[in-house]
């Protein structure tokens, strides 16, 4: 059997790389191999984050041993999810709930409405309208509810954005942003306050007072 060889480590973060097979391991982690002492040097900066972490240290200890605490995993009480039993994302695919040219068929001609109830987020409404034949030139009624204000507030914000966009790419990275990302762009924060705020005043007004994630949201 061959001897398996690997590339040389050295990648740029412009995502060029040595091409060359690596010979030697890094003498302190053994995590990876270099053609030569130049490739070593040049990967130094990406590679010592690895190269000095803790993780790789025979003192390394996890946070439960340095803390003198019983690890979560060991307990007797149930595992609490982390931000509450609230489902922010979809759990499944977008599922496209009309599948109008396998059922109805394409030539229908009738106005539908749909009811989403407990929707959710939006993937189920985007997958199904994006999923219309061309032919289909007839308006579409939805209506969407959720018992999670947090994920009715969400909606209404994206589907806000979508209908007010100058400018569809920016929309696009801006819902993306709002509807998967911790954190938001500045730029995107702009967006919301001098473009949606407005919008939803009266009911930021008439939230206001009530419970913190509204006021979050919002």
């Amino acid at each position: 059997m061959a001897t398996p060889s690997l590339p040389c480590a050295s990648c740029s973060p412009d995502g060029t790389s040595c091409q060359n097979i690596g010979k030697y391991s890094c003498a302190n982690c053994r995590l990876v191999v270099y053609c030569g002492s130049e490739c070593q040097k040049a990967h130094w900066l990406i590679h010592k984050v690895d190269c000095k972490s803790p993780y790789t240290k025979k003192t390394w200890e996890a946070e439960w041993s340095v803390e003198g605490r019983t690890p979560t995993f060991m307990r007797d009480e149930d595992p609490v999810t982390f931000g509450g039993k609230k489902y922010l994302f979809g759990n499944v695919p977008a599922l496209d709930v009309l599948r109008l040219g396998a059922d109805e068929g394409e030539a229908c001609g009738n106005q539908l409405r749909l009811l989403f109830s407990a929707s959710g987020d939006l993937r189920n409404v985007v997958q199904t309208i994006t999923q219309l034949p061309p032919s289909y030139e007839q308006p579409i009624e939805i209506i969407m509810d959720d018992h999670e204000f947090d994920v009715v507030a969400r909606n209404v914000i994206i589907l806000l954005l979508a209908l007010t966009a100058d400018d569809q790419d920016e929309a696009v990275d801006c819902i993306l942003h709002i509807w998967y990302s911790s954190f938001i762009r500045k730029s995107h924060f702009d967006i919301l306050k001098q473009r949606i705020r407005p919008l939803i005043q009266s009911v930021c007004e008439k939230v206001k007072d009530k419970d913190k994630p509204a006021k979050m949201i919002l």
